[in-house]
């Protein structure tokens, strides 16, 4: 291997500059097109000054750069504003030697690249093409080859790693690959995982690489090598992990405060947050003296406001006096999306309990980890006295859920019929808020009139191997026998499931799966993947094979405050569809008006604080809303409404 850092001067011999990182390494890096297109476009002084082909610390171009990240339309950015193609590295390596997708390779030999032999062996190529079974021939036939490096000094498990094939890298750890072996650049293959691979790797006994010496003193508390290190490199202070630990998270965990104060008292950030989103302080659960220490010296506490502390600790007054002050505060939620009623709940507060409920706290709200407020008063998992009492003020009563049941059985037998008539299969694509009481009862509700009329699958937003904790699912599968079919899984194959894309991706999976499976069946999903299912044309359920009853179940719940945009919390303003192909409803969880117009209630149901109707439409005329001729109408579609 080459010796690193030759170019230490400021400019090559051409006047291109050298040994520096400039922002265009990092863009190009990154493959963020729209912001390399900024700076080339808006900052003449690149192309006066030819950062085009300015080489960082280690030789290497922005096309090394954005070759390495794969990117074909960060490259043809490049080359087309006048990079190098075959500017040479420290190593003599160009930007070609880094191509791992058939594509770049492809597009610099048309653009008469120089011939470079990248030395990649047969499990390498294999590697690249992802081809399982001739990796496993090649580890059986010739295991050496995964010792073996390309040009870079990569070796295959490098680039099983770069490519995220978690797959292959568990085979190259079953059959002992070395963990620690190095390329050019100094890096081990964990350098390059993603979360879920580095997990994998270090549990693996992989070392993470940026592990310092002050990250494993801070760690075990040694606060005389912590001064030694600090007095020999300050920079070490502030150093991050693969996981952006810095120091101070470890010694945090270390529970030691000396090395706490040690490293606050010389300048350690106290908010500086982790790849989890957590800060030191996030560590200190179990030193109150460690955590009263960091909030003294600045620490954002991420748990609790004052109305939180107040609700934990049961003072009656001090709540009284905030939300006299501020009514506004009642349902407000820290970062975990933990309210005052939760705090109040999880500390066994019945007192606090009982006045934040008489001030009007919203009883159905979950947290970010969907633990509701009855979970939130068990304690290891079992019921108590304050959990119990909780649960019997969210549930619905016996009279409401008989109700529920007969207009729930009338619309399905009446979709039923229907469908039969079409010659198509029923689908009743229910749309919820995940693991909310309330909305729980009325699904199982939901699923024993389907279960009554021979409905008999249920297919689900969870992986066929595990259930992930919906006990809706568990009840459906355990108590009334139905088939329970993962038609989501995402936990495995979306990286950002929640994300724009993720939700159309997952429609998509979704509605093919139910037509793949073609059975009458129910559907259960969040009800932010409805206007996906029912609405666009390319996540659209098929109605051609299905009659559908949409069911949006999300307004019995309210919304967080400040949790309108989170996944899970969808109800401020819910979309209620009557078709597919249709357009939505807003209705806002406030309205009177429209529910005055679509039923007269008894003199009995006003008199109830919160009340949920289920009504058929049952109107036989064309409506402005109408669906164009062949498309799907729903008739009967439940429409749910919290006042």
């Amino acid at each position: 291997m080459k010796e690193k850092g030759k170019a230490k001067k400021d400019h090559d011999t051409k006047g291109i500059p050298v040994g520096k990182n400039h922002p265009l390494h990092k863009v190009a890096s990154r493959g963020n097109i729209r912001q390399l297109r900024r700076l080339l476009k808006t900052d003449k002084e690149l192309l006066e000054q030819v950062l085009l082909n300015s080489r960082d610390d280690t030789g290497r171009t922005p096309l090394h750069h954005a070759t390495q990240r794969g990117s074909l339309e960060i490259v043809k950015e490049l080359v087309n504003f006048g990079a190098d193609i075959n500017a040479p590295d420290a190593t003599g390596c160009p930007p070609v030697g880094y191509a791992r997708a058939p594509e770049i390779q492809e597009y610099f030999y048309d653009k008469g690249v120089e011939e470079f032999d990248d030395l990649n062996n047969e499990l390498h190529l294999a590697v690249l093409s992802n081809d399982i079974n001739e990796i496993k021939q090649l580890i059986k036939s010739t295991p050496s080859m995964m010792e073996e490096g390309d040009y870079a000094g990569n070796t295959p498990l490098h680039l099983a790693v770069m490519l995220d094939h978690l797959k292959i890298v568990k085979m190259f750890c079953t059959h002992q690959a070395n963990l620690e072996v190095q390329n050019n650049d100094g890096h081990t293959p964990v350098f390059y995982a993603n979360k879920e691979i580095r997990d994998f790797l270090l549990k693996s006994g992989a070392i993470d690489p940026q592990h310092t010496s002050l990250h494993i003193a801070a760690l075990n508390g040694n606060v005389r090598k912590m001064r030694r290190i600090l007095n020999a490199d300050a920079q070490a202070l502030n150093a991050e992990d693969l996981s952006l630990n810095t120091p101070l998270h470890f010694a945090a965990l270390s529970g030691n405060l000396d090395a706490v104060k040690l490293l606050v008292e010389a300048g350690a950030e106290v908010n500086a947050y982790n790849e989890e989103n957590e800060l030191p302080i996030d560590y200190t659960t179990q030193q109150p003296e460690i955590r009263n220490y960091l909030l003294e010296q600045g620490s954002v506490d991420p748990e609790c406001t004052e109305l939180h502390i107040a609700a934990s600790e049961g003072n009656l007054s001090k709540l009284e006096e905030i939300l006299d002050s501020n009514p506004e505060a009642i349902d407000e939620v820290d970062s975990r999306s933990n309210c005052g009623l939760y705090y109040a709940a999880a500390h066994q507060q019945r007192g606090a309990v009982k006045f934040l409920l008489d001030r009007g706290a919203s009883i159905d709200l979950i947290n970010e980890h969907q633990i509701n407020m009855v979970e939130a008063a068990k304690e290891d998992g079992q019921h108590t006295p304050l959990s119990k009492y909780i649960q019997n003020k969210i549930k619905l009563s016996k009279d409401k859920l008989d109700q529920i049941y007969n207009k729930v059985e009338t619309l399905l037998k009446e979709a039923l019929i229907k469908a039969r008539a079409e010659n198509k299969k029923l689908l009743i694509v229910l749309g919820e808020t995940h693991h909310t009481c309330k909305i729980a009862q009325i699904e199982r509700i939901i699923f024993k009139a389907a279960v009554n009329l021979g409905i008999t699958t249920l297919l689900g937003e969870y992986g066929e191997d595990e259930e992930h904790g919906w006990p809706e699912i568990t009840f459906a599968k355990k108590v009334l026998g139905m088939e329970t079919i993962g038609v989501d899984n995402h936990i495995d194959k979306e990286r950002d499931p929640c994300s724009k894309r993720g939700i159309k991706n997952r429609n998509i999976m979704m509605a093919k799966e139910a037509s793949r499976i073609n059975k009458d069946a129910v559907l259960l999903v969040g009800s932010d993947h409805l206007k996906g299912l029912l609405i666009e044309k390319r996540e659209q359920i098929n109605s051609d094979q299905f009659h559908v009853v949409p069911i949006n179940l999300s307004s019995v719940v309210p919304c967080a405050s400040g949790q309108l945009n989170s996944f899970q919390f969808d109800a401020e303003n819910v979309l209620q569809y009557e078709h597919i192909g249709g357009e939505p409803r807003i209705e806002k969880m406030d309205s009177t008006e429209e529910e005055e117009e679509e039923t007269e209630m008894s003199d009995a149901e006003e008199s109830q604080e919160q009340d949920i109707r289920f009504e058929p439409n049952d109107s036989e005329e064309e409506s402005e809303d109408a669906p164009p001729p062949g498309s799907f109408l729903a008739k009967g579609t439940i429409k749910c409404t919290l006042f």
